[in-house]
């Protein structure tokens, strides 16, 4: 399932990417975060990784748009050196940005009604694992204002309890979400564009 979600994300987006952009003056900012050193999920974390850098330089390619990486694995993926890539992170208005993160997740029962889980990343100091949320990346690469964004969580989002969770090192948003940046961004994906996404959950002779 890991891989067939990828490969759903990865025709989404390089479609909505080749419909909305011609070579301009633009970045690709691919933030690709992935825990490849995991006991139990890194060999395949491994493959999405190298899979997702060569669809960015696709999509570049195809688009005109100036891919910059931003890239942690291995021993780089831990909590602080990815959030100090997630502040350090520049766009300009026209730019695109796509952030992509491989390997475990979780969601705990105080998330509530919050559709996002918590990343994983295993790779910390004495071996004890933390978490980040989802909606914290989010919120974070939306004060970015690129012209699109698009994430993809490729992580598990089942509950644990709380004295069993690893730990968040990220603090709740004080501030709501820009709803009215979220309603522009729809309207002119939906409304300004035209052209067709066909979308199936599984390739010929695999499982969904």
């Amino acid at each position: 399932m890991r891989k067939l979600r990828q490969n759903l994300a990865i025709t989404c987006f390089t479609v909505m990417l080749s419909l909305s952009f011609s070579a301009q003056a633009a970045n690709l900012i691919a933030f690709i975060a992935s825990d490849t050193l995991d006991d139990s999920v890194g060999r395949s974390v491994s493959i999405d990784y190298d899979n997702i850098r060569e669809e960015m330089k696709t999509v570049a390619g195809y688009t005109g748009l100036k891919l910059k990486e931003i890239l942690l694995e291995g021993k780089n993926n831990t909590t602080q050196k990815f959030l100090e890539a997630l502040k350090s992170l520049d766009a300009n208005e026209d730019d695109v940005i796509i952030f992509f993160y491989a390997g475990h997740g979780y969601r705990t029962p105080s998330k509530g009604s919050i559709p996002w889980p918590n990343l994983v990343f295993t790779q910390e100091r004495k071996g004890v694992h933390k978490g980040i949320q989802y909606e914290y990346v989010i919120y974070n690469l939306m004060g970015k204002h690129p012209r699109l964004l698009i994430t993809i969580a490729d992580v598990c989002n089942d509950v644990m309890k709380e004295n069993r969770a690893p730990p968040v090192v990220t603090k709740a948003l004080a501030t709501a979400p820009n709803f009215e940046h979220i309603r522009a961004n729809y309207r002119h994906l939906y409304l300004d564009e035209t052209g067709m996404i066909n979308i199936t959950s599984a390739k010929i002779g695999e499982i969904a």
